[in-house]
């Protein structure tokens, strides 16, 4: 079940977030009075089972007025729609139709400035598939011109990424099919690129990595007028990439690639990264890591990126999940940075069935205490899928929403206790 609870924050202002009925009257943000009261519940049979999109989709988003959005899967009677929606307080709640097809995953980011959402999902058909682009004005409640393709060519794309600079750039990241035409910017098969969207019209597709590397499924995260790149590559060592890309001035400020940590091998790209940047605009990065060769070494990790120090990385073991494999499915945690150099990391582990969700508090890098359970549940799969907001809001404690299967087959939403004092200064 969801709960809207509603909180007064140090400045009096009242406020109202969805939580699950267990998290209402343990979730408060920084700085926030712990005095929470459930004044309304949603179920999930109320509105269809729902489905958050995978860790590897920036899906939730902080909209410049102050709302919760999220794209979602509703799944009824046969039938999914992806949908976008409001998920804080206010009715009636919108459910905008993006596209109907099961196996979509889509994006979303909010402009800084501007009452807009910005969409991007793969659209799956007959023909080639196509990464798809729109946007959403959430003031006036109409789409802002048709849907568009991110890519205009008639090779197969899938839409990944999506993330948005301080000066209202979107960058997208899109993947290449099995069998792509190599021509304008990709570099191998299933591969990715990016492209930047600036005065209604999309840049043309460049390569993240070389024609060695493995580079689906990648992040982007935006700090500033810059975009960062991460990515599992598979060539020379399967390792995690970081690139960073100038957005202002449409090139690359690296000319190649970083590992992240050279101290562990990957086996597996398809155990999807999530990334993050909190308020100072360090970089945050969760993934998984588990061995064919070695079966019950699997764990989750967290990668830490100090902007200080030219984004030299550092890495921690977040916990142990011994099933972790290589080419099984993606891992079930993510990343949200700030305020100031916190962040908080939300997960569930394969070990367990995904019965017990998580979360951990990291301060510049350095995970703080031992892991906090945060729900429970009976139902194996219950919080299969984390999506993670990619940098927190001071005055909003939301830092992830999860689904799962159960009885209510709702979409819930995670806040934040309080963080431990850091040096930075909260943003």
């Amino acid at each position: 079940m969801l709960c809207i609870v509603e909180y007064a924050g140090m400045d009096g202002v009242l406020a109202r977030i969805r939580v699950s009925w267990a998290l209402a009257s343990a979730l408060v943000a920084p700085g926030i009075a712990a005095q929470c009261k459930a004044i309304e519940a949603l179920r999930g049979k109320d509105w269809g089972r729902c489905e958050t999109m995978t860790p590897r989709n920036s899906a939730l988003a902080i909209a410049s007025d102050g709302s919760l959005w999220s794209v979602v899967r509703r799944l009824r009677a046969g039938r999914c729609d992806v949908v976008l929606t409001r998920l804080e307080g206010g009715e009636p709640r919108p459910e905008v139709a993006i596209e109907v097809a099961p196996h979509t995953e889509a994006s979303l980011v909010a402009d800084p400035e501007r009452p807009w959402l910005h969409v991007a999902w793969s659209r799956f058909g007959k023909g080639p598939h196509a990464a798809m682009y729109r946007c959403w004005d959430y003031e006036a409640s109409r789409w802002v011109g048709p849907a568009t393709r991110i890519v205009p060519d008639e090779a197969d794309h899938v839409v990944g990424d999506l993330a948005i600079t301080t000066d209202g750039k979107v960058v997208a990241v899109v993947r290449c099919g099995k069998t792509p035409q190599l021509r304008g910017g990709w570099s191998s098969a299933w591969s990715s690129s990016i492209c930047v969207l600036e005065d209604a019209k999309w840049s043309s597709p460049m390569p993240i990595g070389d024609a060695s590397s493995y580079s689906g499924y990648a992040q982007v995260v935006a700090v500033g007028k810059t975009a960062h790149l991460l990515w599992i590559a598979s060539a020379p060592i399967p390792a995690v990439h970081h690139r960073i890309f100038d957005v202002t001035k449409m090139k690359w400020r690296t000319k190649e690639p970083t590992r992240i940590d050279p101290s562990v091998h990957l086996v597996s790209p398809a155990l999807c990264l999530t990334a993050a940047a909190d308020g100072d605009g360090n970089l945050y990065c969760t993934w998984a890591h588990g061995s064919g060769v070695t079966p019950g070494q699997g764990a989750l990790w967290l990668s830490f990126a100090d902007a200080e120090k030219g984004y030299a990385w550092t890495s921690e073991r977040i916990a142990a999940d011994p099933p972790v494999l290589p080419m099984k499915g993606f891992a079930s945690l993510g990343v949200t940075g700030g305020p100031g150099a916190h962040a908080t990391v939300v997960y569930s582990k394969q070990d367990e069935g995904h019965r017990v969700l998580y979360s951990r508090t990291a301060v510049r890098g350095k995970l703080f205490g031992p892991e906090r359970v945060l729900e429970r549940s009976r139902h194996a799969r219950a919080f299969e899928r984390v999506q993670s907001l990619r940098t927190a809001v001071k005055a909003n404690p939301v830092r992830a929403i999860t689904s799962g299967y159960g009885a209510d087959g709702g979409v819930r939403l995670v806040g934040a206790g309080r963080q431990p004092a850091g040096r930075a200064a909260q943003r």
